[in-house]
């Protein structure tokens, strides 16, 4: 009689690792697809930059390959150090998500004014896919140059 019930225990207990193991595999199918289309971001701040209206801001070319979402948030900030004091300015814009290569307008704050010579640029690159609301950013720094 303990041979039988122990053959009973055994075919139990196989199927129940047999349903997790399939309740394993089950719930990992939909998390595959979750994050199909991919989301692809990729930035890079390119150098020179240039002066725009005495100082007052700098036009910084910024490289961007964006794909699976519609369109993508680009920020990018700028300082540099200008005789004893620090120019400062940044700048937030909507971009269509394509690879391109945009040109961000940066202001400098009030107080000091960029001039010609290098500068710390940083930038943030940030987008969600539209049906699965999958959402990533990317970012850059780079010391670029100023110019004329």
């Amino acid at each position: 009689m303990h041979r039988y019930l122990r053959g009973k225990a055994a075919l139990a207990g196989l199927a129940i690792a047999g349903g997790a193991a399939l309740a394993a595999v089950g719930s990992a199918a939909p998390a595959l697809g979750f994050f199909s289309p991919p989301l692809t971001l990729q930035l890079h701040i390119a150098s020179p930059a240039a002066l725009v209206a005495k100082g007052a801001g700098v036009d910084v070319p910024v490289q961007v390959q964006c794909a699976g979402a519609k369109t993508a948030s680009l920020n990018i900030s700028l300082t540099e150090r200008a005789g004893s004091l620090i120019a400062s300015g940044n700048a937030s814009t909507q971009i269509a998500c394509t690879d391109q290569t945009v040109t961000v307008l940066v202001t400098a704050a009030p107080g000091k004014a960029f001039k010609k010579g290098t500068a710390i640029a940083n930038g943030d690159l940030s987008a969600c896919t539209p049906r699965n609301r999958v959402c990533g950013s990317q970012t850059d720094q780079e010391t670029i140059s100023i110019s004329h």
